[in-house]
């Protein structure tokens, strides 16, 4: 009645805590996910937002040309050199063109939601880079920055691009190493334009935990996607560093997204599905396997080395036995040979003597043999003694093993 309860009851707890176990290890992986699924959701509505000013600056750019367009056609339409036909036809054009404009300002209200227009960049669009650096070292940060190159021909999308880089630089800069040193170099050359930011190292060292952010890298890389030009944001001596460039000229096909713009030429991509979480995972049950594969192999390891020397003992012990019966019938004074048929048939018949039994005193010039008086490993046995002046037995004595 007491053992009864007692066997049941320790696997019943063993199990219920293994159940326990398993579900909170599944439960933490799901969690996981989870966090991973909603931070791809949390990056690609940052990309469709960038999307978006994208579009606010094309609408900025090219409505304001439409525009002027429209005014022209409007002008000529007025000239007193054209003919009917002339003016009907350019008032047709002045009519495709402001229908063009009105199109493209409900285009950009469509795509220019709630979300987007919320997390607006908080300067207008005519802001100028050099605004920009003057401003930020007005606040107080430190700022060195250089420009080689001229840029009176930048295309609008080009300009608004470098804009938003610096910006974003700075932003992070000041926000992830407050009080370290920032230097901005624009480098515009025949074709494209090069921008690097690079901050030092905090003067207090790393913020300490996780720090939040780094969502306007995602935006970043996806507006230089759509420009067909490279972003490069990394560590850089302790510091950050980011570096892009921007082609003057927009790509014949755009991106599907940041990622395919930062592939290198002649690279297939191939993207992975499985998400991080799962790869983690993966690893830790791969190691779980391996470890639970190594409780095994590990005892089978041992008893591959224990089970071969435990036979050898085995054997040693039975080769060396000397019944009782035969040992008292042994004489001193006697020939070696008279009683070497009962002896076991090994040169060194017992060869675990304890230290005990050596140093008792022996005969001087005599050479000592010992034998047990069993082969039982796990019994208590007498060894014995036996020692020769050349082949006639001159001692015998009954030692503990």
């Amino acid at each position: 009645m007491t053992v009864l309860p007692s066997a049941l009851l320790v696997p019943w707890l063993v199990g219920h805590y293994w159940r326990a176990r398993r579900q909170l290890v599944r439960g933490g992986w799901q969690l996981a996910r989870s966090l991973e699924e909603q931070q791809h959701i949390a990056a690609e509505q940052i990309r469709l937002r960038e999307r978006a000013h994208i579009a606010a600056d094309m609408h900025d750019s090219l409505g304001h040309v439409l525009s002027l367009s429209a005014l022209r056609a409007g002008a000529l339409e007025l000239s007193p050199t054209l003919t009917a036909q002339d003016r009907d036809d350019v008032a047709e054009l002045r009519a495709s063109i402001v229908d063009a404009v009105d199109q493209l300002r409900e285009t950009i209200t469509i795509l220019r939601d709630a979300p987007a227009s919320g997390a607006g960049e908080g300067r207008p669009s005519t802001e100028s880079i050099e605004d920009l650096l003057g401003r930020t070292l007005a606040s107080g940060v430190r700022v060195v920055w250089s420009q080689e190159g001229k840029a009176s021909a930048l295309p609008p999308l080009v300009e608004r691009g470098a804009y938003r880089i610096v910006q974003e630089a700075l932003t992070n800069a000041t926000k992830h190493a407050p009080g370290s040193a920032v230097r901005v170099d624009i480098t515009h050359g025949g074709d494209r334009t090069r921008i690097r930011v690079v901050n030092s190292p905090p003067p207090g060292g790393p913020m300490p935990g996780l720090v939040p952010g780094h969502h306007g890298l995602t935006g970043l890389r996806e507006r230089v996607a759509v420009l067909g030009g490279t972003l490069r944001a990394a560590p850089h001596e302790g510091g950050f560093e980011v570096s892009a460039t921007l082609p003057h000229g927009m790509p014949r096909a755009l991106p599907a997204s940041a990622e395919a713009a930062q592939e290198a030429p002649g690279e297939p991509r191939t993207p992975s599905a499985e998400p991080e979480s799962a790869r983690q995972l993966s690893r830790v049950r791969r190691r779980a396997r391996l470890r639970f594969a190594a409780a095994f192999a590990a005892p089978a390891g041992a008893a591959l080395v224990f089970v071969p020397a435990a036979a050898m003992l085995a054997y040693q012990l039975s080769t060396c036995v000397l019944p009782p019966s035969d040992y008292e019938r042994l004489r001193i004074g006697q020939q070696r040979s008279e009683f070497a048929h009962t002896l076991p048939q090994r040169p060194y018949p017992y060869p675990y003597p304890s230290d005990q039994a050596l140093a008792v005193p022996h005969p001087p010039g005599a050479a000592c043999a010992f034998y047990r008086s069993n082969s039982n490993p796990l019994d208590q046995a007498d060894v014995y003694r036996l020692c020769y002046l050349g082949s006639r037995l001159v001692t015998k004595d009954t030692l503990r093993a």
